[in-house]
């Protein structure tokens, strides 16, 4: 039997018992209410959202969308970048990086399995459409251009800026210390359009695959690239960089920061697209993105900022996304050209045809995009800036054509005239000049020529265009002033000069000629011709193909029009009625 003294102790115990159990109820209530309450409401809807598409029927396939056919299948295929160091490397067979991380979030999060596909930046695209992928995770720039073709998903999950790096000892502070100064780019980068912009002097030089144009830096082929920011601090000056390039090279000046998106397909917009906003989102808000990005020594300044705009209203309950809480693409085209509203005002003929032209161009290039997702574009026509640009070059090349055609016929003239002279001093240096101007590569002399002059007179446009004449002339004016030296020699003496021009016509003509052709040389000295100035539209606009197709066709009506001339001036010349 129990006493008093028992019960009472039995009874407490039981009380205790109850209040126990009471705190662990409390105390799991209060979790769950405490992580219902971390939970964003981006997150939240997300996960209805993928609920409701669990629900999907996946037998009848032609009806499924984009985010059901992926939970359906079970796997979700992502484009990644094997090459880009700290964000997204292929290593021993295994990925790695801040984008390979969002990746296995993203696959986490929808509870399918994930598989890497190899991308690059020239055919992404093309295999998204194709649907050999789900969705672009690749460094890839969200632009206005790109959002033609397919949808960006927003909010960013990076930006990135270009930066311009070189060898510590080269003081850049600002743009004008860059005067003169050779400059290695990739081709295609949007933001090569500031050099072209700016007009500092500065000679930009094409690369086609970065690693190409870092290997130029280190090999002192580069005194200066520029390129995307996350590229040289992953490869050439960031913490984690080799510290070889540490040693040598630091940042000069940062500019045209453009914002890194995941792409899918325009009809996955509304499912998968949206539901990777919404966790983007809540992957912003909980500071996910900035933790991915510490761990592999990635620069957050741009997701810390991020961070706190979805911490903060609107954006904390924002499921429609207000545009406030969402950062705006890079607009990476060429404003268009002022001219189209000229022309649209005036009824001339002419000025119609022209704009008919332009249309076309650009109608042409609409369809290339749709149709094979190869950007084959027109730059130079379509854009404000190219169209000026190219205008200009087009000017500053004829006019080089001119001045190489007239400098060519007046030192060969004064050959001619030293080689035929009774003095033995002149003949013996006419004949020194035309071996070494005649045996001299154009470009050889031209470097010279152009140091030599601004030793004297300093740099400027005015040096380098009168340099490159000059040089150009000396070079073909050797030709044919030995054709006119050989050609006296066939007639009887005291012959007129113009005799003699019409009996080496053939070699004046080809002089004529080869100097035309040579004047593109002129931008290995800084002159901006037309060669010059469709590098630069091509190191911005990325297609070589348009630009390029435009050159060729521009020298050869160039030189068809110096062939039709010189015919017409030897007729002249035969007909004895003079030039």
């Amino acid at each position: 039997m129990f006493n008093s003294c028992t019960l009472l102790k039995l009874g407490i115990c039981k009380l205790r018992c109850h209040v126990f159990q009471l705190l662990i109820i409390f105390a799991l209530v209060g979790s769950a209410l405490n992580a219902q309450a971390q939970s964003s409401v981006q997150a939240t809807t997300a996960q209805e959202q993928l609920n409701e598409a669990r629900k999907a029927n996946c037998k009848f396939k032609p009806e499924l969308n984009a985010l059901e056919e992926i939970l359906c299948n079970g796997e979700i295929k992502i484009g990644v970048r094997a090459d880009y160091r700290l964000f997204s490397e292929l290593r021993d067979g295994t990925y790695s990086g801040y984008e390979i991380d969002i990746a296995n979030a993203i696959a986490t999060k929808l509870g399918v399995q994930i598989k890497f596909i190899s991308v690059t930046s020239s055919n992404q695209i093309r295999r998204l459409a194709a649907g050999e992928i789900d969705i672009i995770l690749a460094s890839m720039a969200h632009t206005t251009e790109r959002d033609k073709i397919l949808h960006s998903v927003r909010p960013h999950y990076y930006a990135s800026p270009t930066t311009i790096v070189g060898n510590k000892n080269i003081v850049v502070r600002d743009w004008s210390d860059l005067r003169e100064k050779a400059i290695c780019v990739p081709i295609g980068n949007f933001s090569n359009i500031e050099f072209s912009k700016r007009k500092e002097g500065h000679k930009l030089m094409i690369y086609g695959d970065p690693t190409k144009l870092t290997q130029a830096l280190a090999l002192g082929a580069c005194a200066l690239i520029a390129h995307d920011q996350s590229y040289v601090r992953a490869y050439l000056t960031g913490p984690k960089a080799p510290s070889d390039m540490r040693a040598r090279f630091d940042e000069k000046v940062s500019f045209f920061e453009v914002p890194w998106a995941i792409g899918v397909s325009e009809e996955a917009k509304d499912s998968l697209g949206r539901w990777l906003s919404l966790t983007l989102a809540d992957m912003h808000q909980t500071g996910v993105l900035v933790e991915l990005a510490s761990q592999h020594g990635v620069s957050n300044s741009f997701l810390e900022t991020e961070k706190q705009r979805w911490s903060q209203a609107p954006c904390t309950t924002s499921t429609a996304f207000d545009q406030t809480c969402l950062r705006a693409p890079g607009i990476t085209s060429d404003p268009p050209s002022m001219l189209f509203d000229h022309f649209k005002q005036v009824e001339n003929m002419l000025l119609h045809g022209v704009l008919t032209v332009f249309a076309a161009v650009r109608q042409a290039e609409e369809f290339l995009v749709r149709s094979t997702f190869t950007q084959i574009s027109f730059p130079m026509f379509t854009g404000e800036g190219g169209l000026r640009w190219f205008i200009d070059g087009i000017q500053l090349s004829l006019l080089l054509a001119l001045g190489s055609i007239f400098s060519t016929l007046f030192f060969g003239v004064c050959l001619f005239k030293l080689i035929g002279s009774r003095s033995h001093i002149q003949r013996h240096l006419a004949k020194v000049l035309l071996i070494f101007f005649q045996n001299s590569p154009v470009i050889l002399l031209l470097i010279l020529g152009y140091l030599g002059v601004s030793l004297l007179w300093g740099s400027s446009l005015v040096v380098s265009v009168l340099s490159a004449v000059t040089v150009i002339g000396l070079n073909n004016g050797a030709n044919l002033g030995a054709a006119m030296y050989e050609a006296s020699l066939a007639k009887e003496p005291n012959q007129s000069l113009l005799s003699i021009a019409q009996a080496a016509m053939l070699q004046i003509r080809a002089a004529l000629i080869n100097a035309v052709k040579a004047t593109p040389v002129a931008s290995f000295v800084g002159v901006p011709e037309l060669l010059t100035t469709l590098t630069d539209i091509t190191s911005f606009s990325g297609n070589q193909f348009g630009p390029f197709l435009i050159l060729v066709i521009f020298y050869i009506c160039l030189i068809q029009a110096i062939v039709i001339l010189i015919e017409q001036m030897s007729k002249r010349l035969a007909s004895g009625r003079g030039v």
